[in-house]
């Protein structure tokens, strides 16, 4: 009882905070409090001298690291110097007032600790706000893309290149883009219909130059913080980021021929690594084709993409004629296109790993780092394809 209470008490708080916040005009403490309310840059408004005889312009742009009551901690664009500077000189809190005056209520109450849990609205790529150094003498440029795979505690796991770097959220717009699909959800509205009076909040959380108004144009500040050209958020009821992933990476098994998996809510997507010269493998796939060709008519949200082990595309093709594949395949020799769905772990073959459109493991043939076997998964599968009202 005393865990329960101590739940909903800081449940509330937060709830109570945000709602706080939301009702008021922002102030420096507010910034404090909630790192994602801070523009990723802003201007002096005061030249500064340093006794190394660097100095800094008034009307120069820095960028924003950190926020302390009494000072912000500011890098030269050019990474080259990083100093504390009292509030006013700097335009940080005007620049985050004309954004949050542009929010939706849903917008300014989404924090980064309810954002970990919105997997929703992640997105399945992010930008950096500004570059990035790490201690391998890896560079990484302010604009460039990373894909998002979770969080890892507070910081963001993130892939490039087939390397993982592990960031902060105010390194990245990753609460921007979420809070564009609020934005375009908003604005899609229960049937899927323009709602005009959330264009300015959807300006706010892209920096959308076709906002109707100059304030959308002035909350680039915070949402368009990093000058990067960003993708229009996705609307109520379109793919999941996991379909952007397998976007022009499918085929139809048993043709070859391209596929295009069919987005829409609450897909689940089966994930089924296997090879012909694998014997569990054979022995597990006739299995897997009679559940599916049993289970498709009744859970169309359900599909199995077939990711191939074998080690020629020949054998690819000989494996799934023998085997009668009814569902789609990943093309040989391109599995490596894949980092979210690469990046759960595997302990070897038949590995059946099932997803949600937004990433999350419904079931897997791992189990807390342990290989379960692939009919214990199916097995899990088919008791959420049996609950009632599932999916």
């Amino acid at each position: 009882m005393d865990t329960l209470r101590s739940l909903v008490t800081t449940s509330t708080l937060m709830m109570l905070l945000a709602a706080a916040v939301a009702g008021q005009e922002l102030g420096w403490n507010d910034l404090v409090a909630r790192p994602e309310l801070r523009p990723g840059t802003a201007t002096m408004l005061a030249a500064l001298a340093f006794q190394s005889g660097a100095r800094v312009e008034a009307g120069d742009t820095v960028n924003v690291l950190e926020l302390n009551p009494g000072e912000v901690v500011v890098q030269t664009l050019d990474g080259a110097l990083v100093f504390g500077a009292s509030p006013t000189d700097t335009d940080v809190l005007d620049v985050a007032r004309r954004a949050w005056a542009l929010l939706s209520p849903e917008q300014r109450a989404l924090t980064q600790s309810a954002l970990r849990g919105r997997p929703d609205l992640w997105p399945y790529r992010v930008a950096l706000v500004r570059g990035a150094s790490f201690s391998n003498g890896t560079e990484l440029p302010r604009g460039l893309e990373l894909v998002f795979l979770r969080y890892q505690g507070n910081r963001l796991e993130l892939v490039h290149d087939n390397g993982i770097f592990v960031m902060e959220p105010e390194e990245t717009d990753l609460m921007q883009r979420a809070r564009a699909v609020l934005a375009a959800n908003a604005a899609a509205g229960p049937a899927g219909e323009s709602n005009t009076s959330t264009s300015a909040s959807m300006g706010a959380a892209t920096g959308d130059p076709s906002a109707r108004n100059e304030g959308a144009r002035l909350a680039q500040g915070v949402a368009d913080q990093d000058g990067v050209e960003r993708d229009q958020p996705a609307r109520r009821g379109t793919r999941g980021r996991l379909f952007e992933e397998l976007d022009g990476r499918l085929i139809h098994a048993a043709t070859g021929e391209p596929a295009q998996l069919d987005a829409g809510e609450d897909r689940l997507i089966a994930f089924y690594f296997s090879a012909g010269w694998c014997g569990p493998c054979r022995k597990f796939s006739p299995k897997l084709v009679e559940f599916y060709e049993r289970v498709k008519a009744d859970h169309p949200e359900l599909e199995i993409v077939f990711v191939s082990a074998d080690k020629s595309e020949q054998e690819m093709r000989d494996y799934i004629e023998h085997t009668g594949f009814p569902w789609l395949a990943v093309p040989f020799g391109r599995n490596g296109e894949l980092p979210l769905v690469n990046s759960y772990p595997r302990k070897g073959i038949p590995h059946l790993l099932v997803l949600d459109q937004h990433g999350t493991v419904v079931a897997d043939t791992v189990r807390n780092g342990v290989y379960i076997g692939a009919d214990a998964a199916l097995a899990s599968l088919t008791q959420v394809l049996d609950r009632p009202l599932a999916r």
